[in-house]
């Protein structure tokens, strides 16, 4: 017996995608992270220029701008290698079919042909939710993304529905 799907929606991964969503590909912990390392090498830099240490203090400030500029950015490398991929498997872009079922979501890549585009993923591993412009972004703590296309969920599964069925489903979820 087939599961009900609550919902089903089709995306296309490509360089769009991964700019819309940069800013929210990086998770809280992540950005507490720099902003934490950050202050600590900028203190040693203020102790530096107290105790009139220039190598120090130019150290600190080197360091702490250095880690503000590498990591607070977007997930660059993650994003480039992504793109690389595809373009060795002659495209630029993936489209995925995702449906929300009452046990887990499950996402396709129908370009595949088979079983190997298709992966299953537990609602209780989904811990975090973005939502931009065109779509919503459902995150696991390994950083896995999930995208739903805003425009692909009928009219009357659009918005309050469907945050209300993550919210059910979804027990760890952070929005």
């Amino acid at each position: 017996m087939k599961p009900t799907e609550s919902f089903t929606t089709s995306y296309v991964i490509n360089k769009d995608t991964y700019q819309e969503l940069q800013k929210h590909m990086r998770s809280p912990g992540e950005k507490m992270g720099v902003v934490i390392v950050s202050l600590i090498f900028f203190a040693l830099a203020v102790l530096g220029f107290v105790v009139r240490n220039s190598a120090i203090a130019t150290f600190g400030l080197t360091v702490g701008v250095l880690v503000i500029v590498f990591f607070s950015g977007p997930h660059t490398q993650t994003i480039k290698t992504s793109l690389e991929r595809a373009r060795e498997l002659g495209t630029t872009e993936a489209v995925w079919e995702t449906s929300f079922a009452d046990e887990e979501i499950k996402m396709h890549l129908p370009d595949t042909g088979g079983t190997f585009g298709t992966s299953y993923l537990n609602y209780s591993a989904v811990v975090r939710f973005a939502q931009t412009e065109n779509m919503y972004a459902l995150f696991t703590k390994a950083n896995h993304i999930v995208i739903v296309n805003k425009t692909s969920l009928d009219q009357e599964q659009k918005g309050e529905d469907f945050l209300r069925f993550i919210e059910d489903k979804c027990k760890y979820v952070r929005f």
